[in-house]
C-alpha cells in the first residue's frame, strides 16, 4: 500500500474511535445528571428535560436540536455541556 492510503486508513480509525468515545462518554454524562433519554437508531439519542421537551441529541459528533413539534425548531448546538445547560433552563 501507498503512504497515503496507510496514512487514510489510521486518520479513517481514529475517527471511529473518537466517535465512539464521545458516545459513551456522552451517555456517562446523561446518566450522571439524572437526565431520562432513549436510545434510537444509528446512534440517534432522544433526551428529555425535566419539563418534557424533548431533543434529538447524535452524542458521537455532539450534535443536538430541539426535537419535532415545538413552535421553535431553531434551537440547536454543540456538546453535551451545552445540551445539560440548555436543560437546566
Amino acid at each position: 500500500m501507498s503512504s497515503s492510503s496507510e496514512t487514510f486508513k489510521v486518520m479513517r480509525e481514529y475517527s471511529r474511535d473518537k466517535k465512539k468515545r464521545n458516545y459513551d462518554a456522552s451517555i456517562q454524562k446523561l446518566i450522571q445528571n439524572d437526565i431520562r433519554f432513549e436510545e434510537g437508531v444509528n446512534g440517534f439519542v432522544r433526551v428529555y428535560s425535566k419539563t418534557g421537551i424533548n431533543y434529538h441529541f447524535w452524542p458521537s459528533t455532539g450534535y443536538w436540536c430541539l426535537g419535532k413539534g415545538y413552535p421553535s425548531t431553531k434551537q440547536k448546538g454543540r456538546g453535551i455541556f451545552n445540551l445539560l445547560k440548555m436543560l437546566e433552563e
